[in-house]
């Protein structure tokens, strides 16, 4: 995790120090040099938050487990967010920076996997320290601000709007099966896109949707309360012979046991901690795959 928060935090220092320039090279501008000098001061506060994360996990108390991330940053996801960020620096140097390309940008990155990083830690974070409750509910208002400021600048809300409408890639139904609920919305965060995600706390509620809905992807871990993996996936695959093809099991427990069920069942699985970009890229081999004739 630590290494996590670390690389949110220079995330956020270069957001930082990347709006107040663009702030001052727009101050003709009012209201665009407000905005940025708002959203300046946001990431200052997200900086400090990831800091005392930083703290709180080099100095937790005793007792409190050392937390294990499930998911990693892959270089292309850090190339991606930098890169944004090293566009509008270069353009802000040789003067050269529109009004249109920066709101593309902060479009670009304040959408992308960064915060769903941030998200990702104060929610794994506020189980068990509960300062971390605001911070959760925060980073939502710092999005829906900037929303609101675009759809309010006439010659800048068609950006917002065709950003918010932007069509899914896919319109299928995903089902995340998962307990550690800041982790399912992690992967919730990644695939939103891609198609309408459920999610499941255990294996029994799982596989009632199972019986419920038709879903392409079905991302499920194995170690979970009321109903296990194994179990779900069995009585799963007895309602529906062909349902492996749309299983992919993301989990830390790759037993002796469990990867012998995996290879009898000819079944895809990623072990966490994984990049984001393998998440994704495994969970869109099995979206784009041709589906069979459903068997019910």
């Amino acid at each position: 995790m630590i290494t996590i928060i670390n690389w949110v935090r220079e995330i956020e220092n270069l957001a930082h120090d990347v709006y107040l320039r663009s702030a001052e090279f727009f101050r003709d501008d009012e209201k665009l040099s407000a905005f940025l000098n708002h959203i300046a001061e946001d990431e200052a506060w997200h900086y400090h938050v990831m800091s005392s994360a930083l703290e709180y996990c080099r100095n937790r108390p005793v007792g409190v487990p050392e937390i294990a991330p499930a998911v990693t940053i892959d270089s292309e996801t850090d190339d991606g967010i930098k890169s944004a960020f090293r566009q509008i620096s270069d353009k802000l140097s040789a003067e050269t920076l529109t009004k249109e390309f920066l709101i593309n940008q902060i479009l670009l990155t304040e959408y992308s996997e960064w915060n769903d990083m941030f998200q990702y830690v104060v929610n794994t974070l506020k189980k068990t320290k509960r300062e971390f409750l605001y911070a959760a509910t925060r980073i939502q208002n710092h999005k829906k601000f900037i929303e609101v400021f675009l759809e309010n600048i006439p010659h800048m809300n068609g950006a917002a709007a065709n950003f918010k409408t932007l069509p899914s890639i896919w319109e299928e139904k995903i089902l995340i099966i998962e307990d550690d609920e800041s982790l399912a919305q992690l992967i919730q965060a990644i695939l939103e896109k891609e198609g309408k995600i459920d999610i499941a706390s255990n294996g029994a509620e799982g596989l009632q949707k199972i019986k419920e809905n038709y879903y392409k992807l079905i991302i499920s871990d194995f170690d979970m309360p009321e109903m296990d993996g194994i179990v779900c996936y069995t009585h799963a695959a007895e309602r529906y012979p062909n349902i492996h093809e749309r299983f992919l099991f993301f989990t830390g427990n790759l037993s002796p046991e469990i990867r012998s069920f995996l290879n009898q069942n000819h079944l895809t699985f990623l072990k966490k901690p994984e990049h984001i970009k393998k998440i994704r890229e495994h969970a869109l081999q099995i979206l784009l795959k041709p589906d069979r004739k459903m068997i019910i």
